[in-house]
């Protein structure tokens, strides 16, 4: 029996070093960024989408987005955006980051626009740089254009975020390590002084 507690807890040690080894080189996989809803802002409709990145940290190119969309509504009309649309683009893209929980537009020059058509007439469009923050649905009519500078905080603008802070995977992996490899080293001394 006491064999087998020792072998299980050495074993349990190696999953957990495993399991660490394996979620430290998976950091940069894709991270999912919920659109914010400045309801003050919108002229009484409501946003709700998704920007995914490619889970780069830092500096964004417009590479690092990997797929976005959108949905706004009023209660009566809604308009839709995606990166999947045929035609659909990002426009004005400058001096975009990305931490593990927001996804920011940056300085006094930061811009991002995401267009669902080619002819500019289905469109999100956030810009630090204009003081601007409108929504274009399709045909071309302007559902708001708002100064959106009170939302800026310390110089940045996030527009969208993680909904749910995230566990790191690693942190857990170690805990399991420790604690597995902890028992295994307590059995081994119970059965020297047995």
């Amino acid at each position: 029996m006491t064999t087998i507690l020792r072998r299980s807890g050495g074993l349990l040690a190696v999953a957990g070093l495993l399991f660490v080894v394996m979620t430290t080189n998976a950091a940069s996989a894709p991270l999912t960024y919920w659109l914010t809803n400045f309801g003050s802002l919108q002229n009484g409709w409501t946003v709700t989408g998704h920007i995914t990145t490619d889970g780069t940290i830092g500096t964004l190119g417009q590479s690092n987005i990997t797929a976005w969309d959108y949905t706004a509504t009023d209660g009566g009309s809604t308009f839709t955006g995606a990166s999947t649309t045929s035609g659909a683009f990002i426009n004005n893209f400058t001096d975009i980051s990305a931490d593990s929980t927001n996804f920011l537009i940056n300085g006094e020059y930061g811009d991002l626009m995401l267009v669902a058509d080619a002819d500019y007439s289905n469109l999100i469009n956030w810009s630090y740089n204009l003081n601007m923050y409108n929504g274009q649905a399709p045909a071309g009519t302007l559902i708001w254009n708002s100064d959106p500078s009170g939302q800026y905080v310390g110089g940045n603008w996030a527009i969208a975020s993680s909904a749910v802070p995230e566990i790191d995977p690693a942190g857990i992996g170690w805990v399991l390590a420790l604690v597995t490899g902890a028992l295994g080293l307590l059995e081994r001394r119970r059965l020297k002084t047995a």
